[in-house]
């Protein structure tokens, strides 16, 4: 078992990896945070009580820096609102095993920006790697309540929120099992009284084929159901219209995944 774990006492920043049986992955996520110039962090590796070796690898990192748990949660959703009463940062961040920060200064260059420092949530780019098809998407755009209408506009590695928040709005609502990240922005835009900026920096490369990736429908049908409750009534209306067609979206990616044609389409797409 990992030794007790140190914390620093108001770190700046909190970033939170939640795993379970990641003995591939969490090493390389680990070693992408250990390599910031920025230091005023403590890195969070929230474990589902694995049966492999990934708490023996974490553990070898420098504990100055990395705090262990171990413990059963009932999802991602679940292991990260445990995570975040256990995190002290003002500011938390979700990697996730097998993601890596952009570069060494990405997160100096976050936090040693006073403007950034005063806002409430910051987002920005991340990009793929991995992907089978060989290509390497680049994704991110300011955000508003009207950007969460009909899409799943940023991923939780996109973003840096004040821990404050969570107190404020409430955790992730484990109800949503693939989109409860999703469903937590939009309440955050509606509430319409925080500070956001959109930074136009590459925070993360992130795996593309994890949870929610293999989850599309069920994903789906959970953005219905926020949409009733969050968005005015006729882009909800249009969500049910349009649904039909993202199932036999979502169905025709997954019967060609894996072929030549879905390689090609996906070049064609997103070729820079």
């Amino acid at each position: 078992m990992p030794s007790p774990y140190f914390r620093r006492v108001t770190p700046r920043l909190t970033i939170i990896t939640v795993t379970l049986n990641a003995e591939k992955y969490i090493g390389e996520t680990m070693e992408s945070v250990l390599a910031q110039s920025f230091t005023d962090y403590e890195h969070l590796v929230f474990d589902g009580v694995s049966k492999d070796k990934t708490l023996e690898i974490a553990a070898a990192f420098p504990q100055d820096r990395v705090t262990i748990v171990s413990r059963k949660d009932k999802g991602i959703y679940d292991a990260m609102n445990q995570a975040i009463a256990e995190a002290k940062g003002e500011w938390l961040y979700f990697l996730n095993a097998g993601d890596t920060l952009h570069g060494t200064d990405i997160l100096a260059k976050i936090f040693n920006n006073e403007t950034n420092c005063e806002a409430d949530l910051l987002s920005g780019f991340v990009k793929t790697k991995n992907d089978p098809t060989g290509v390497s998407l680049l994704s991110g755009k300011p955000l508003s309540l009207q950007s969460f209408y009909h899409q799943i506009p940023v991923s939780h590695q996109g973003a840096f929120i004040k821990r404050k928040l969570f107190a404020e709005l409430g955790n992730y609502d484990t109800f949503y099992t693939v989109v409860a990240d999703q469903q937590w922005f939009v309440r955050f835009f509606k509430a319409g009284s925080y500070k956001y900026i959109f930074t136009g920096e590459i925070f993360a490369d992130y795996e593309t084929v994890g949870y929610s990736f293999n989850n599309r429908l069920k994903g789906l049908r959970q953005m219905l159901h926020y949409s009733k409750k969050y968005f005015p009534l006729n882009v909800t209306l249009i969500n049910y219209l349009r649904y039909p067609v993202m199932v036999l979206k979502s169905k025709t990616i997954k019967a060609l995944q894996g072929s030549k044609l879905y390689t090609n389409y996906r070049q064609m797409r997103y070729k820079k």
